[in-house]
């Protein structure tokens, strides 16, 4: 494991682009494309090596803000990819959806679906959320993508322009908790001050993704480290439901709270009942 510290999000996409040039061996100037490649199994674009796309992974709690996976993914695009973004531009397929994925970019499946693999009878015919891959082809005509992901390297996948970011995003960085159930050999663990998204649980989530190294790139010092102790700080002791005993949170933990996102009658009559035995108590 190794540990650095960042201020603002100048340092940490300069800490960031140190680590993965040393991590990753990268090199210097035209190189430097060639080693981002080679770290994602492209080696021979012709050939790609599509099991080695989930080799390194960059982690945050977050989508947004500054050190967010979608501000991460721009940068890591725009440095590695931009030229081939602009020759699609100028000269087809144009990019692919609202975040401009092309050729050679890391990719990630975002919805459950049945697709037909090709070659035939060799895949599962079947995509699920959360598959790594890289886009290997790009294609005028049709107008699509083709993608092969990491658990099934002998197949590709087409995407068609239509829908298409109904399906895949970019995945250079990830979520902690889309790189659930995932694992990887290198990981860069971005751990910022404050935000609401962290538990003790997404932690241990983001700490276990690793095989072999992961640095944790943590915002000034190790005050969230040590505020993730806490018991307040654990979305499973704070959890409004149990299969097996009751257990609410109190009301004077001040985090969000997702009350539409309750469905079921059983737990809002659980709290109904709580609330009558709190009142008896305080009769008696």
């Amino acid at each position: 494991m190794q540990v650095l510290f960042w201020r603002d999000g100048k340092q940490l996409d300069e800490t960031l682009a140190s680590l993965m040039k040393t991590v990753l061996g990268l090199e210097d100037g035209n190189k430097c494309y060639l080693g981002f490649d080679r770290s994602l199994g492209l080696a021979d674009c012709d050939n790609p090596e599509v099991s080695q796309a989930e080799r390194w992974q960059i982690l945050s709690p977050v989508k947004s803000h500054e050190f967010g996976t979608t501000e991460i993914n721009r940068k890591i695009q725009a440095k590695y990819r931009g030229g081939i973004i602009e020759r699609s531009r100028r000269y087809g397929p144009r990019p692919f959806g609202e975040q401009e994925i092309v050729w050679t970019d890391k990719v990630i499946q975002v919805f459950n679906r049945e697709m037909k693999a090709w070659p035939p009878g060799v895949g599962l015919d079947y995509v699920a959320n959360g598959e790594i891959g890289l886009a290997v082809n790009a294609n005028k005509k049709p107008d699509s993508l083709d993608v092969g992901f990491s658990t099934q390297p002998k197949v590709t996948y087409r995407y068609n322009r239509k829908g298409f970011d109904d399906n895949l995003e970019l995945a250079y960085a990830l979520t902690i908790h889309k790189a659930q159930g995932s694992d990887f050999d290198i990981v860069f663990l971005i751990l910022p001050k404050t935000t609401s998204m962290l538990s003790r649980e997404l932690l241990n989530t983001g700490l276990t993704r690793f095989r072999q190294k992961t640095v944790l790139l943590i915002e000034r010092d190790t005050a969230v480290l040590e505020a993730l102790r806490r018991p307040d700080r654990s979305d499973t002791l704070l959890r409004n439901s149990s299969l097996f005993v009751l257990a609410v949170r109190p009301e004077s933990v001040d985090r969000y709270y997702a009350e539409h996102l309750i469905r079921l009658p059983g737990v809002r009559l659980c709290f109904w009942f709580r609330k009558q035995l709190i009142r008896t108590k305080n009769k008696v």
